[in-house]
């Protein structure tokens, strides 16, 4: 049966580059674009507004031209408008769509995506999470940079559950047998460190083999590869992924204990030609 899964998921991944146009890098129209992912650890509205962590998480935010963030809390509030209003106030236009609150009663998440203005075509879909396998179902953010068509799905697992992780494979088919026309990235905080799952584990898993894994060094200033970015090797190959260390971020808070306010992940991104 597993070996079955990995044929199926090789002719869906197959199938999906062979609808990908050229490769956009040989275009003098190809635009550099900045995709990042941050779990900004518990951010609540109020938190949103404070000097010791929303500024700095906007600081971040405007940086990237789309950027999907997790652990977005104050779940019954319209934080996708909160932070339009704060992109507004550090004079950039952005738009915001966030996905349905998910997770336990009390501690429910949104995942929130914004994109700058020159991006079209800004829709969200639920994933139908059938199975009840996450916690934190994926919310599906589709967009149109240009001519070509995009797909980004931010993922938080529950720490340690292998369940959320192998079927993440679901998530993956289901992405590149529905929207077989777009580049499609998969990122997020994966809690893939060490200290939640083994490497052998990690490697059973199909996706960390057939996708093309863009994140290399450690996200956490406890040196956890929590943080991911995968994409198929095509879509790749145009892109370079990077981990933002927030010390190197925001060296004038000059200590770990005021870095770790923000977030106890550092946001990641893929440096992609479209």
């Amino acid at each position: 049966m597993k070996i079955k899964l990995v044929i199926t998921f090789i002719f869906q991944v197959s199938f999906f580059l062979s609808c990908i146009e050229g490769d956009v890098r040989n275009s003098s129209s190809a635009k550099k674009i900045r995709i990042c992912f941050w779990n900004v650890k518990n951010l609540s509205l109020e938190g949103l507004q404070r000097p010791n962590k929303g500024v700095y998480v906007m600081k971040f935010a405007t940086i990237c031209d789309v950027i999907s963030f997790m652990e977005i809390r104050s779940a019954d509030l319209d934080m996708a408008g909160a932070f339009e209003e704060e992109f507004r106030k550090n004079d950039k236009e952005y738009s915001c769509i966030e996905g349905d609150p998910k997770g336990e009663h009390i501690r429910k998440e949104k995942y929130v995506t914004c994109v700058r203005g020159f991006i079209t075509g800004f829709e969200k879909i639920e994933y139908g999470d059938e199975e009840s396998i996450f916690s934190r179902p994926p919310t599906l953010f589709v967009f149109e940079i240009g001519y070509k068509k995009v797909l980004l799905v931010p993922f938080h697992s529950k720490p340690g559950v292998k369940k959320e992780l192998e079927g993440f494979q679901k998530v993956i088919d289901f992405v590149f047998r529905k929207f077989s026309d777009r580049r499609a990235f998969f990122g997020g905080d994966f809690n893939t460190g060490e200290n939640y799952q083994s490497s052998g584990f990690l490697n059973s898993l199909s996706y960390f083999h057939i996708l093309k894994q863009l994140v290399k060094e450690p996200t956490t200033f406890a040196g956890q590869h929590h943080d991911l970015i995968f994409t198929d090797s095509r879509t790749g190959s145009g892109c370079v992924g990077k981990v933002h260390r927030l010390d190197e971020l925001f060296p004038d808070l000059k200590e770990e204990e005021y870095w770790e306010k923000i977030s106890d992940h550092f946001p990641v991104s893929a440096e992609c030609y479209f």
